[in-house]
């Protein structure tokens, strides 16, 4: 399967991104290092059938990224304003300030666009970790 996605983040070994041919938020896993796209990069990959992601509603293995190109302005909005969390509902299905990555379910989604209303807020506890979180 062909994956066309507008990325919106990424890692050698990760991205995150708007599937273009179902305008889904899509996690992908490259199952080798992958070039560091830039954001609203639009990349083809070949998607991959596994049965081994936590989280098979969202996510999927993905081999031989190429760049086809970018996208901006209005083009890209239009594509991710649809996706960012209204604030309706609960966030991850879950009404708590935070979810632990064990208690999603498989059909749940794994990965969600905000925009804060308000910039994050860092916080350092005392063994010197540093936690980051925002404000609704």
């Amino acid at each position: 399967m062909r994956l066309r996605l507008l990325l919106l983040s990424g890692t050698t070994t990760t991205a995150t991104g708007v599937d273009l041919d179902t305008h889904g938020l899509r996690r992908i896993q490259w199952r080798e290092d992958a070039p560091v796209f830039a954001p609203y990069d639009v990349v083809e990959a070949q998607g991959l059938p596994s049965d081994d992601l936590p989280f098979p509603s969202d996510m999927t293995w993905a081999v031989d990224p190429v760049l086809m190109g970018r996208l901006r302005g209005r083009k890209a909005e239009k594509l991710v304003r649809p996706l960012v969390h209204r604030g309706t509902g609960p966030f991850l299905g879950a009404a708590t300030p935070s979810v632990t990555y064990w208690t999603l379910g498989d059909t749940a989604p794994s990965v969600s666009l905000v925009d804060p209303a308000a910039g994050p807020v860092v916080e350092r506890d005392r063994n010197h970790h540093l936690r980051c979180r925002f404000r609704a």
